[in-house]
């Protein structure tokens, strides 16, 4: 494979316009990528404790679907729940054990819910649906039933996957601007986990800047 490198880096602050987007940690799409994140730990936890092991899994899909409430002067009523969907793949079952793997699904999100939107009545407001397959066309890839199965952790373990991303450093003033604005509504736990600091407020927090630094949410 042939290497190479073009250096063809424009600075975004000197540039004629720049607009900076933060979605918030109670944004629809942040919170689908907390909940999976808080998913991944869980799983990884549980199979390192029970089987010593990590097996295969893939949790970076989530649905979450909005819910039907009708809103009214003095109250609201919710007629229809809010509704998340795991979806991905993942090993249900290791060495011949099963993997409860809803209920740590369902247990992860829910703490993860409560965590973030403290306003939400998780109980009772929101379902939550397993899609996760583990269909595969590589034997026992989802469901182990040796270590040979695991070659990942074997003396010259392999990359499973590829993926492309795009990062750079150091930060515009309008990202670091963004990025403090909505860190300001977020205060950490004992846990050093980041909560709501203003339970009253609402947890879809988005801030945008542009160069003016005008601010649009």
């Amino acid at each position: 494979m042939d290497l190479k490198i073009t250096n063809g880096f424009h600075d975004p602050s000197h540039l004629s316009y720049e607009v900076v987007e933060r979605k918030g940690l109670g944004h629809p799409d942040t919170l689908a990528d907390g909940i999976a994140e808080q998913i991944e730990i869980d799983y990884s936890l549980y199979c390192l404790d029970k089987f010593g092991v990590i097996p295969h899994h893939n949790f970076d899909k989530i649905i979450i679907r909005g819910g039907h409430s009708i809103q009214a002067l003095g109250g609201s009523d919710f007629i229809e729940p809010i509704k998340v969907i795991f979806l991905g793949r993942a090993s249900k079952e290791c060495f011949g054990s099963p993997i409860p793997l809803f209920k740590i699904q369902k247990r992860a999100a829910t703490n993860y819910l409560n965590r973030i939107l403290p306003n939400l009545d998780v109980d009772n407001y929101v379902e939550f649906e397993s899609l996760t397959s583990n269909f595969t066309t590589k034997r026992n890839w989802f469901s182990p039933v040796s270590m040979s199965d695991l070659p990942e952790y074997s003396d010259e373990p392999k990359a499973n996957d590829t993926a492309t991303m795009i990062s750079y450093w150091p930060l515009t003033i309008s990202e670091e601007l963004a990025l403090m604005i909505e860190g300001y509504f977020y205060k950490l736990n004992p846990q050093k986990l980041p909560k709501p600091r203003f339970p009253q407020m609402g947890g879809d927090i988005k801030v945008i800047f542009e160069e003016s630094y005008k601010i649009f949410y």
